[in-house]
């Protein structure tokens, strides 16, 4: 993809504008697969979700593309969710030594767990390993975190680590959106 140019400097000049892009590119990218999950005529065409959360609709469009590569990337995902890194927490004064999914688990999730995909990253903070955790879950909890921005970035202790989540998952949904289109095209 083209890099993406402001118009003030302060942006173009940050050391983190590779990361505020890809979240862009990840958020417009929901957004558009968002407009097809969310239509019930252009959903049933892939066939029927397991309820009537978004997270089935989501998952439904996801299972009819099988994106390539998603299991190589599922992997370094989850070598990067499992990695250790020492951050600040919120319960504890100066760094701690945590693992990414933990900081992200106890900074960005609330104590009152309810959704599928919360449900399933506590679990996995609990069992100590983030292998638990399927593709379209970390998409659709990466769709949650995002709006924390820049802010998440912390919880993979680098800057590198953080692009690299972010470009895999776009990558992954980039997949998708390229499938999904594809049979749609032919269904219509």
């Amino acid at each position: 993809m083209d890099n993406i140019y402001y118009m003030g400097k302060n942006l173009n000049k940050s050391k983190s504008s590779d990361l505020f892009v890809e979240l862009l590119r990840f958020n417009f990218s929901w957004f558009a697969l968002n407009a097809v999950f969310t239509r019930n005529e252009l959903l049933s065409l892939f066939g029927t979700p397991s309820d009537k959360s978004e997270y089935s609709a989501f998952h439904l469009l996801y299972t009819n593309a099988m994106p390539t590569n998603a299991a190589v990337r599922l992997q370094k995902l989850h070598l990067l969710l499992n990695a250790p890194i020492s951050t600040r927490m919120p319960t504890a004064t100066g760094n701690s030594s945590v693992s990414t999914l933990q900081a992200i688990y106890l900074k960005y999730l609330p104590s009152n767990i309810r959704g599928r995909t919360a449900r399933a990253m506590q679990q996995a903070v609990q069992a100590g390993n983030a292998n638990s955790l399927d593709m379209p879950t970390l998409l659709y909890g990466f769709r949650n975190w995002s709006v924390h921005g820049n802010a998440l970035h912390g919880c993979f202790g680098s800057h590198p680590g953080f692009y690299e989540y972010t470009c895999l998952l776009q990558e992954t949904l980039a997949d998708v959106h390229y499938d999904i289109s594809n049979k749609l095209s032919s269904l219509l």
